[in-house]
């Protein structure tokens, strides 16, 4: 099942015909509710059953009919990997960076696992679509990175790590 917030922070579930509304499910939601996510992920146990008979029945918007907004507006916690796919490590090594000591690897051989996780500001997420602005013409003199982590928050409503996971609590196993 895959979880998206759309339009006024409304609750959906993706599926090939577009997104069913299910936000009637998550208690106390009303539009522009960011919190909606957090509420739904934390009662997952008890609503699934909801949810799965909400989407079902309702009819599907689609894909190109809504607006798809942060997958969850408003986490506790933001977790990022800062080298979590290879092209990107290879990339930080060519310019320097990498090695990080005491991780027992060797250079440029760092993992998510071996570099850990960094904590990123929870205002920083922005839905598929929106625009992301660059101030290179403010700081000429910086290096700006593209940050392509994958949050352990969008994480925790993609398909895999969903249906094995039933609450935040068994996330940590």
């Amino acid at each position: 099942m895959r979880l998206v917030t759309f339009d006024d922070y409304r609750i959906g579930v993706l599926t090939d015909d577009g997104v069913h509304d299910v936000s009637s499910v998550v208690p106390g939601w009303e539009p522009g509710d960011l919190w909606a996510m957090n509420r739904l992920i934390a009662r997952w146990d008890t609503l699934r059953g909801r949810v799965e008979a909400q989407a079902a029945s309702s009819a599907a918007k689609p894909l190109d009919a809504v607006r798809l907004r942060p997958p969850n507006p408003a986490p506790m916690h933001l977790f990022a990997a800062p080298a979590n796919y290879r092209a990107h490590l290879e990339e930080m090594t060519q310019q320097g960076f990498g090695g990080v000591p005491g991780s027992g690897v060797t250079r440029g051989q760092d993992t998510a696992e071996t570099l850990v996780f960094f904590i990123k500001a929870t205002g920083s997420i922005s839905g598929p679509l929106d625009p992301i602005a660059v101030p290179a013409r403010d700081f000429p003199d910086r290096r700006l990175s593209r940050q392509d982590s994958y949050p352990l928050a969008d994480m925790c409503c993609s398909t895999p790590l969903r249906e094995r996971a039933s609450s935040p609590t068994s996330l940590r196993q």
